[in-house]
């Protein structure tokens, strides 16, 4: 009798144990299930912001060159709100010569960039300036060579062919690029300078040394098609005339809430493959971003 119930007692563990082991087997596949659903919403949304966004790019250049045939060229950040495919868009087209240029800008400029944008300290901003300036001066060693103890790392002397060649010079972190990226650009024209009217607020406010509510005024002032000089800037930093290349950020909302953002950058006055008037010359990942709106985005 006793054996009766100590095999029962194990059958019933036994029984326990399977149920345990298939509650966990059927827990981790419904898991798994729904990370897979979550990931295939996640890749459409992202396909659907590409498409709408290189559409709404498409639009935008199209409104752009019929406004120029008929008021002439215009130097602002314009911003577009259309409706594709059941789908809020907002555009933002912006001139390059607006942003920051890696090969050419001085020194003293790209320390503010970094201490403004990025938050680093005078120190660390000067030390990394230093290095950007380094990096793209061709008569610096490279790293094989022996002579000179050169304390900077590189794989390739020279220009910045892309942004993310930023992410070789020694210093610079992901997350320092990631609040510099949208101030910057690399360019073929060799200007150094910042065209004003051109510029997202994030450059304004390297121009006004961190003083957001001045850059505030100075954005203000642009959009109310007001002339303004502003006063205690670096000559230096600011240039007088635009250039027909632009970057075009389409931030697309799903109802779910949630934001995808397509960028492009464009050159104008140049037969691209599809042979329209413009050409496309960098195309950037869709990503995620927090806001609908471009309201004075600091380094984001």
């Amino acid at each position: 009798m006793m054996d009766a119930r100590k095999e029962a007692g194990v059958a019933l563990a036994i029984l326990l144990w399977f149920i345990a082991a298939m509650s966990l087997l059927v827990g981790t596949i419904m898991y798994q299930a729904r990370i897979d659903i979550k990931l295939s919403q996640l890749r459409i949304q992202q396909a659907q912001a590409e498409a709408l966004g290189d559409g709404a790019a498409q639009l935008v250049l199209v409104q752009r060159l019929k406004a120029q045939q008929d008021v002439g060229f215009s130097d602002k950040v314009t911003y577009y709100d259309m409706r594709l495919a059941d789908h809020d868009v907002k555009v933002r087209m912006l001139s390059v010569s607006g942003l920051v240029d890696l090969n050419t800008s001085p020194e003293t400029l790209l320390l503010s960039v970094f201490k403004i944008n990025a938050g680093l300290s005078e120190e660390q901003a000067s030390l990394l300036a230093s290095k950007v300036v380094a990096w793209r001066s061709a008569s610096r060693l490279n790293e094989n060579d022996s002579e000179g103890g050169s304390p900077y790392k590189v794989i390739r002397y020279g220009r910045f062919e892309s942004l993310e060649d930023l992410m070789m010079v020694e210093g610079m972190t992901r997350e320092i690029y990631d609040k510099v990226k949208n101030s910057i650009y690399v360019g073929q024209l060799d200007s150094a300078q910042v065209h004003m009217p051109s510029a997202p607020f994030s450059v304004l406010t390297v121009l006004a040394e961190g003083d957001e509510a001045l850059a505030s005024q100075w954005q203000l002032a642009r959009q109310s098609e007001q002339v303004f000089t502003p006063a205690g800037i670096n000559t230096e930093w600011v240039a007088a005339s635009p250039v027909a290349m632009y970057r075009i950020e389409s931030r697309v909302r799903f109802s779910s809430g949630e934001v995808f953002q397509r960028t492009r950058w464009v050159e104008q006055n140049s037969t691209g493959y599809e042979g329209l008037p413009w050409r496309f010359i960098r195309t950037e990942p869709v990503v995620r971003v927090e806001a609908f709106d471009f309201v004075n985005e600091l380094g984001k």
